[in-house]
């Protein structure tokens, strides 16, 4: 029951966004449906727990789902202030209200390696909306694309919201094309780039950024999952016991480690944290159900291509302690600090419990600052 929890919200995401997904998926295989692809890349890592009544009202959630996979570099997006900050550079200030197509793609192209004219840049928005009525969250998605033509005179305003973008070197020491997603609504949003020679078409690996989604927070508790799981006539209590004789048969569902929060800013399978992290500081792992933490060990690691360099960070203690079981343990790190690359690196934090092996990797971008500075 709980692979059922776990499909749901990507199915309702996928439907919300398939009228722009052609293509989307450069590599998928020749019998391959875009919703086979979308759901392959996002079910193990979706944390959104949705109530069989919200399903069947027409529930999505906008989560942090990789929307896009192909061999075009993708586009490193870091959120700062709620302003979505890309690695799309420029060589001075520009005005985008007033710029046309030509002087956008001129200048993008010249500050950019790899960017060519006839590639086409888009700008997913999947926005969060509740039913005032019955409080059933849905999406609103936006898709919008211009191709870069460095002859064509035309406003840019026409293809593209400039109205809550900017190019400025207020985050990064070059000018970077900036979103600020919130004037849209909270959700979660992506740039992505797509070039089509030859008929075949290839795409930029991107994944949706969180914007001050407040409903996707609700929806990825432990109390949501089991709400979730109860909600098809299944609960985690120990299906022997015969205290509980007489009742729908209980199948105990699979575990999983949701989330991680450090000192307070929550992290999920693929998200971006930009900052350093630190002797000292806090770290709360989120399951999706009770779990034994063992010894209360919590390991760091940076990935470096498909080893790591060993642990730099861990806790010798948890809270609740080792023995208990809960669905949260939060602990303080130790050791080695993993300093915010001027790029990005891969995170994982682990730990070993009754249960099994439990780890969730994320991006590490930034310039060095440390959250608690």
């Amino acid at each position: 029951m709980t692979q059922r929890v776990r499909l749901s919200n990507c199915v309702a995401v996928y439907r919300a966004n398939k009228f722009w997904m052609k293509y989307a998926f450069e590599d998928k295989k020749p019998k391959e449906s875009d919703y086979n692809a979308f759901i392959g890349e996002n079910i193990s890592n979706n944390a959104v727990a949705l109530t069989k009544s919200e399903v069947n009202a027409g529930a999505a959630v906008a989560a942090p789902y990789t929307i896009t996979r192909g061999s075009l570099g993708s586009i490193e997006q870091t959120l700062r202030a709620n302003m979505l900050i890309t690695n799309l550079y420029f060589n001075a200030d520009l005005n985008l209200e007033e710029c046309s197509v030509g002087e956008f793609s001129r200048q993008l192209i010249a500050a950019n390696n790899g960017i060519v004219e006839g590639m086409q840049l888009s700008f997913i928005a999947n926005i969060q909306q509740t039913n005032n009525l019955t409080g059933v969250p849905y999406l609103v998605v936006r898709a919008y694309e211009v191709i870069l033509d460095t002859t064509n005179t035309r406003q840019l305003s026409e293809y593209f919201p400039v109205v809550i973008m900017d190019v400025s070197n207020t985050d990064t020491e070059q000018y970077c094309l900036r979103a600020d997603c919130p004037e849209l609504g909270q959700g979660a949003f992506a740039f992505v780039l797509s070039h089509t020679v030859g008929g075949v078409t290839r795409v930029s690996t991107q994944s949706l950024q969180l914007v001050g989604n407040t409903v996707y927070d609700r929806h990825t508790t432990s109390s949501a999952w089991q709400a979730a799981i109860e909600s098809y006539g299944e609960s985690t209590e120990t299906f022997l016991d015969s205290k509980s004789a007489n009742t729908a048969a209980n199948v105990a569902g699979t575990v999983s480690l949701l989330s991680a929060e450090i000192n307070g800013t929550r992290v999920y399978p693929g998200s971006n944290f930009p900052f350093s992290i630190e002797d000292g500081d806090d770290v709360k792992l989120v399951f999706s159900q009770p779990v034994n933490v063992g010894a209360g060990d919590i390991q760091s690691f940076v990935n470096v291509g498909t080893s790591s360099n060993g642990s730099l960070l861990t806790s010798e203690s948890s809270v609740p302690e080792a023995g208990t079981s809960s669905t949260q343990f939060t602990a303080t790190l130790t050791g080695t600090s993993i300093p915010a690359p001027y790029g990005e690196q891969l995170i994982t934090l682990a730990v070993e419990t009754e249960q099994g092996n439990f780890s969730i990797t994320f991006k590490q971008t930034g310039d060095g600052q440390h959250l608690g500075d």
